[in-house]
């Protein structure tokens, strides 16, 4: 069986942090900064499920099994940018496209929220997420990738023929019925 992508809700931040802390401390091993302010990103998390900062929290659902998450929003409600702060899939559904559908929803999802770009840092270190970057609309400037929303979302909304699966019902771009 394929996954689905969900957007979390307001009383998720145990399920999507008990992976989610889990990217942290990759990072952190990665970079070798011992900084893990899990404290900082369950905040947004509330923020974003609550509606009171434009951001989305996202699952990705294969079995009943959440095998990937995603974190993107604005820091605060002044902010009219997104931060793509992390998308994480488990190790062993790694390299299926999982980490584009996550980010391909967070990107329609802040579209619709009005957001017009988002930023992001990808660790030198982390070859699969630089290429993963890259490859979904990212444009790196030194340690920084930025991107524009709406480009993004139209490009997204070409293709979402063949997307389909990503969305829970009907597809939040065409409004077509998910078969």
């Amino acid at each position: 069986m394929g996954y689905v992508i969900e957007v979390a809700k307001q009383g998720d931040a145990d399920r999507f942090f008990g992976l989610y802390e889990k990217y942290i401390n990759e990072l952190a091993a990665m970079s070798g900064d011992g900084a893990n302010d899990v404290g900082y990103f369950r905040g947004l998390f509330d923020s974003y499920t609550s509606g009171a900062i434009p951001g989305v929290g996202l699952f990705a659902v294969e079995d009943g099994r959440t095998v990937g998450v995603a974190l993107w929003g604005a820091a605060s409600s002044e902010e009219d940018f997104a931060y793509g702060w992390g998308v994480y899939t488990i190790e062993s559904h790694r390299r299926q496209g999982i980490s584009t559908a996550l980010r391909e929803r967070a990107i329609t999802e802040l579209d619709r929220m009005g957001v017009q770009a988002a930023i992001g840092v990808v660790l030198i270190s982390n070859k699969q997420g630089c290429e993963s970057s890259r490859a979904n609309g990212f444009t790196p400037t030194h340690i920084l990738a930025s991107m524009d929303i709406a480009e993004q979302a139209d490009r997204i909304a070409r293709s979402c023929e063949r997307k389909s699966f990503y969305w829970e019902g009907d597809c939040p771009l065409c409004g077509r019925e998910n078969q």
